[in-house]
């Protein structure tokens, strides 16, 4: 039902009872007077209260002033006592003052004079105990003052407190009769009462009857009305009375103003007098109608109420029903404001904690500073950023930290007047540190209030320059690097890395050091930029001598500040210093492959020191200098190594045109007389000349191909020498014997100068003959017809022989001379083509005599005047028996020495087998030739036989087979041993060695002689 309807039946119900709205309304008037009458009453005491107030705050305000007296600071007792005399007139309320220490004993009272007769202390009264305790300000109760002439009176005392202490306490007694003075100022309405009383409930004054009523105590009721505000019906002595009664704030009196109740009730008793007939009736008429119409009204209302209040309260909404359609759609629109106000509060609660935990926790330091620029908070990132506390933040200004104050205060200004500020500056921590702060700031977030928030933005800014820096770095290497990659020349790379060296660290100069040529130990300057150019000084850097000698000593960098006077640095290396115009320096070697190969130097001409940034970009630069060089050398190695190269394959082209030459020459020769002989068309005296040819150049093919062997053995290092006694006379006197008539063919005479006491050496006779035999063959080539050739052998003393072959041939070129001894060298193919020979003889000879722990040397005075090589040879001890030269040349062999001999001849290679059955056979042996080797054990087992000769590479089974299998069959038979013959082409020493070890007895080289054939036979034939 809407509210209208309500209304109008609350308006028929209320007209029909109107004397019990006009009793009603007598009974509302009537508490409507008294309620006027106790905000009246309420109203004049709370004025009397404060007017009291005042009149007591006057006086302590000025008494405590008086406490302030600067006398007290220094206890001038006389002075304030002067003082006090010119106040106490000025204070009408005041009876004296009173001054007394700590302790209660009096110092001065102003109605006496000063140093006047002992008085009294005052510590042990009440008042003074409490302003002891609680150092404040107190008000006594009603007490009797102790002058000649007492009188009541009321002590106000006021403690005096310098740097924390009680020095003195001062007091004021107040005249009583003042106060009564002033109730009785005080205007009131008839019949209401004022009265004062103390914190006892004593009366002090009284607007009614002061005199009486003075110093009486109130009745119960009136003292225990309260001590705060209030209004309250009771007793005024014996009259029932209201009272409306408040406290002082100063002296904790209690102020009361009060009026009979017979004055406030007495027209609504007449007027309820009046209204009780009549109202009986009406009462009982309406009251139904009334309990049940307020039922349905006043409950909702009531509970809308509670949900009102609670909602102002900020608490729970209960919902609230109404069958009133406005009263229901309030309360559900008070229920809902109720939720809402619930999600706001909740929200504003989160945001605040959100807030505060941002503030807190927050990376950035975030302060808040007051109009004044003053800190008023702050946050522990803050604190971590301005290295200060919280307590030493607040209440500073930022100007208080700012390396340059005057700019902050000036960004300060313009940020009050734009409202906002963005920027950097540069902050001072308490510790001395230094940090690059960037900032945001708002003025006005709260009123009064303005927020900047701080960066440390330090590590970045100094990333940011360490980023440019080795950004600028890496260009200069990277663009170095090019230039070293596109040049080859090492001192262009110099120049450039000191251009570098001098760009990225700031320097003045840079100077690089490199050794000298053949003094690796000592260091000179090699390339030098700077800003004032200079010459280089010429002095040495040497090693532990100076800043570059102390790097070469070390292998580390050195700097110094100040190099005229650092004491490390040697006298004698100041004048460089001076020369270049050096103050500061900084000095890292150049390392490569673990040696110190240079050094890096950057200077600078005032005391600017190097930092380890500088050393760090040095030490990359000298790495630089180092691969500069390393490629240098690896080019210089690289041509000489191309040109060794080159001459190594002009070499090899030159001998493979030699030996081509050197063998087809003789295979021409020989291919045509053999020709010519099948041809039969030859006489007698040309075919002894045929055969005389074919003879020599075998031979010669022989001997190409003994040095080939020797040169590839003596490359593998295979080559060995026994260490036997030799006799070298005989050595040299068997070599010139087998090459004398290689020398009459050539027409060179050869002389020969042996000393009998030459003696012996230790070695190899086969491999000495082969020495002095290369030699001679060398000075028969060389040596034209009519020439001649001296062999000379003598003992130099008792540990050394000598051996001299000269001749008086063609010469040997200067230029080629140091080279005489290397292989494959020939000269000057115009001079020597025709001598033939594969240039190998002379790489020999120096290798066996050395390896006899000899030497060698050449000598010639040029082309056309001969050579003279000369060979020295450790001499052995005399007295000892000698190896003497094996046989070496054929002997005459006419006749028939092998007559009746069994010879088996083994050799896979058919013309081998006819060449050794026909030189057998002609000297008188009966020869059986066989292909392999168990043809020969089947010829053995069923033959006798007298001497094998055997072949040892051959297919299948080789000569050490059938050696082996031959001893193991005369052991097996209980035969004697047959004499074996091994022919072989492996004539090395080691070859023979293995040889004789297998089994054989003896061994001839191949190509075969047949008269040495013939003779090995016989000889290797037992003696009977």
């Amino acid at each position: 039902m809407p509210l209208r309807r309500h209304l109008i039946t609350l308006v028929v119900v209320a007209v029909v009872p109107m004397l019990l709205f006009a009793f009603v309304m007598t009974a509302l008037f009537g508490r409507l007077e008294r309620r006027t009458t106790e905000r009246g009453l309420q109203d004049v005491g709370r004025a009397l209260t404060l007017a009291v107030d005042r009149e007591i705050e006057t006086s302590l305000r000025s008494l405590e002033a008086l406490a302030a007296s600067p006398q007290l600071d220094t206890g001038d007792v006389r002075s304030f006592y002067d003082h006090v005399q010119r106040v106490v007139p000025w204070q009408p309320r005041w009876r004296a003052v009173l001054l007394a220490d700590a302790k209660g004993a009096i110092e001065l009272v102003s109605t006496q004079p000063l140093g006047s007769v002992a008085r009294p202390a005052i510590g042990d009264r009440d008042y003074f105990k409490e302003l002891v305790a609680t150092r404040k300000p107190v008000f006594s109760q009603i007490i009797a003052d102790r002058s000649p002439h007492p009188k009541p009176t009321i002590m106000m005392v006021v403690p005096v407190i310098r740097r924390g202490d009680l020095r003195y306490v001062l007091g004021a007694s107040l005249d009583l009769s003042a106060v009564s003075g002033f109730m009785a100022e005080q205007t009131l309405p008839a019949a209401w009462t004022a009265t004062i009383l103390d914190k006892n409930g004593t009366v002090l004054a009284r607007s009614r009857e002061p005199e009486a009523w003075f110093g009486r105590p109130a009745s119960a009721w009136f003292r225990g009305a309260g001590r705060s505000a209030g209004f309250a019906a009771g007793d005024d002595g014996g009259v029932p009375s209201y009272l409306a009664y408040d406290q002082t704030a100063f002296a904790g009196w209690t102020v009361a103003v009060s009026v009979p109740t017979e004055v406030v009730d007495a027209p609504l008793r007449r007027s309820l007098t009046i209204a009780v007939a009549g109202g009986v009736l009406l009462l009982a008429l309406g009251a139904a109608a009334a309990v049940r119409l307020g039922r349905r009204v006043a409950r909702p209302i009531e509970r809308l109420v509670n949900a009102a209040e609670a909602l102002g309260h900020g608490e729970a909404v209960a919902p609230t029903t109404s069958p009133i359609a406005e009263l229901a759609r309030l309360g559900t629109a008070i229920e809902t404001a109720g939720r809402e106000r619930e999600r706001v509060e909740e929200a504003l609660r989160a945001s605040e904690a959100q807030l505060r935990a941002i503030f807190t926790s927050t990376l950035d330091a975030i302060v808040v500073a007051d109009n004044e620029g003053r800190y008023v908070d702050c946050n522990p990132a803050a604190e971590e950023l301005f290295g200060a506390s919280r307590g030493v933040l607040l209440g500073r200004r930022v100007q208080d930290f700012a390396a340059a104050p005057a700019a902050a205060d000036a960004t300060w200004q313009e940020f009050l007047r734009k409202g906002t500020a963005t920027g950097t500056f540069r902050l001072l921590r308490p510790d001395g540190g230094e940090r690059e702060v960037e900032f945001a700031a708002t003025a006005d977030v709260l009123p009064g209030r303005h927020v900047s928030v701080l960066r440390d933005v330090t590590a970045r800014r100094e990333a940011e320059d360490d980023l440019r820096r080795r950004e600028r770095e890496s260009t200069t290497i990277a663009t170095l690097t090019q230039r070293m990659n596109a040049r080859l020349d090492l001192d262009e790379i110099l120049l450039s890395v000191c251009e570098s060296a001098r760009e990225l660290c700031g320097a003045d100069a840079a100077t690089i050091a490199l050794p000298e040529p053949g003094r690796p130990e000592a260091m000179t300057l090699r390339q030098r930029v700077a800003r004032v150019s200079v010459p280089l000084p010429t002095q040495r850097i040497e090693r532990g001598r100076g800043l570059g000698g102390r790097v070469i000593e070390t292998g580390r960098p050195v700097r110094t500040e100040d190099y005229a006077h650092d004491p490390a640095i040697a006298d004698d290396y100041h004048a460089i210093g001076e020369q270049l115009g050096t103050c500061a320096a900084l000095v890292v070697p150049i390392h490569v492959e673990g040696r110190v190969e240079g050094l890096l130097y950057v200077a600078n001409g005032s005391r600017r020191p190097f930092s380890d940034l500088d050393e760090a970009v040095l030490v990359r630069l000298a790495d630089h200098v180092a691969l500069a060089i390393r490629n240098a050398q690896l080019l210089a190695r690289e041509q000489e190594a191309l040109a060794e190269s080159e001459a190594a394959n002009r070499s090899k082209d030159e001998f493979l045109a030699t030996l081509s030459h050197e063998l087809r020459t003789p295979l021409t020769s020989m291919l045509g007389w053999v020709r010519m002989l099948r041809g039969a068309r030859l006489d007698p005296e040309q075919t002894a000349r045929a055969l005389e040819t074919i003879e020599r150049n075998t031979r010669l093919q022989a001997k190409l191909i003994d040095d080939l062997l020797d040169v590839s053995r003596i490359v593998a290092g295979k080559i060995k020498v026994e260490q036997q006694r030799v006799d070298v006379a005989a050595v040299v006197g068997e070599a010139v014997h087998s090459l004398r008539r290689e020398a009459e063919v050539a027409g060179v005479e050869i002389d020969v100068a042996l000393a009998a006491d030459a003696g012996i050496v230790i070695g190899d006779v086969l491999r000495l003959q082969q020495v002095v035999a290369n030699l001679l063959s060398n000075a028969i080539k060389f040596t034209p017809a009519g020439g001649r050739i001296r062999v000379a052998l003598e003992r130099m003393d008792d540990a050394t022989l000598r051996l001299i072959v000269s001749d008086t041939g063609a010469g040997i070129l200067p230029e080629l001379l140091p080279r005489i001894f290397d292989r494959f060298l020939q000269g000057d193919a115009s001079r020597t083509r025709g001598r033939g020979g594969l240039g190998l003889g002379l790489a020999i000879v120096r290798h066996l005599v050395e390896l006899h722990g000899g030497t060698i040397a050449a000598a010639s005075d040029g082309p056309g005047h001969g050579a003279t090589f000369t060979v020295t040879l450790p001499a052995g001890a005399a007295g000892q028996h000698a190896e003497t030269p094996p046989f070496t040349g054929a002997q005459s062999t006419n006749g028939r020495p092998l007559d009746g001999l069994r010879v088996l001849a083994v050799d896979d290679h058919d013309d081998s087998r006819e060449v050794i059955r026909v030189a057998l056979a002609e000297r008188g042996a009966d020869t059986v030739v066989v292909g392999s080797v168990d043809e020969a054990l089947a010829v053995l087992e069923r033959e006798p036989i007298d001497v094998v000769v055997s072949d040892i590479g051959m297919p299948q089974r080789d000569g050490y087979a059938l050696v082996e299998a031959l001893r193991e069959l005369e052991r097996s038979q209980g035969r004697r041993p047959i004499p074996a013959i091994a022919l072989t082409a492996y004539a090395g020493r080691d070859d023979r060695d293995r040889l004789l070890a297998a089994g054989f007895q003896v061994h001839v080289a191949k190509p075969i002689d047949p008269d040495v054939l013939a003779e090995t036979v016989a000889r290797a034939l037992p003696p009977s």
